[in-house]
């Protein structure tokens, strides 16, 4: 894992250094980008924003009957539909945050 705010300043001391052959600006988007994601494992409200891909999400879900707590499950967001994918269709409007799903563990050889 990466450690974000290192790599802002490097990026930015790297801006300092070089500007020749469009490398600057190059460098200036991915500063963009690097600053637009969110920090590593941490939920993002469905109010702030939605996933870009479609892929598989850990999401944080309300529950539905009073005195029961939020939990966590695994979904699916579909950017075309602009909802996410599932077979309960009541569960839609019950997500309330998400986040990507992490890579598996792949073990050490």
């Amino acid at each position: 894992m990466i450690d974000e705010k290192e790599l802002i300043e490097e990026l930015k001391h790297m801006m300092g250094h070089y500007f020749r052959d469009g490398l600057y600006v190059n460098l200036k988007a991915v500063l963009r980008i690097v600053q637009s994601q969110p920090p590593a494992d941490q939920w993002i409200p469905c109010s702030e924003r939605l996933p870009v891909y479609y892929d598989w999400h850990h999401v944080t879900v309300k529950p539905f009957y009073e005195g029961r707590g939020n939990y966590v499950a695994v979904e699916r967001y579909d950017r075309i539909k602009g909802e996410w994918s599932f077979h309960e269709r009541a569960y839609k409007d019950k997500i309330i945050a998400w986040k990507p799903k992490p890579e598996p563990y792949e073990g050490v050889e």
